[in-house]
């Protein structure tokens, strides 16, 4: 039986390497470690302003609409150096709002 527990957590420890050095980018290791309300899309195109913006909105958005599951993930987030970017900010706001009612109309229901 302890032979088991071992197998499994070193199989489990080589997997997470294995998937750590496959990523390249954040991108990728956030979506393994970070969860996503299902039917949150990904970021859309636009500029970079506009994709930090975006990111950064919908993850403040889920972080104060959704779940005790998901605020453990999600906190208040945006970019002080960009705040006076016009792009940026009118991204995060989208984002926010887009974000906000979709977490408290489709998983703040299921807590």
């Amino acid at each position: 039986m302890m032979f088991r527990t071992a197998y499994r957590s070193a199989l489990v420890g080589v997997l997470m390497l294995t998937l750590g050095a496959c990523a390249d980018n954040d991108n990728l290791m956030k979506r393994f470690t970070t969860p996503m309300p299902w039917g949150i899309e990904d970021i859309p195109d636009g500029p970079p302003e506009f994709r930090k913006g975006w990111e950064d909105g919908c993850h403040t958005g889920i972080g104060v609409y959704s779940n005790a599951w998901y605020r453990m993930f999600y906190t208040y987030k945006q970019d002080a150096n960009l705040v006076g970017n016009p792009t940026y900010y009118r991204a995060w706001k989208d984002a926010y709002t887009y974000c906000r009612w979709y977490s408290e109309q489709w998983v703040k229901p299921w807590n």
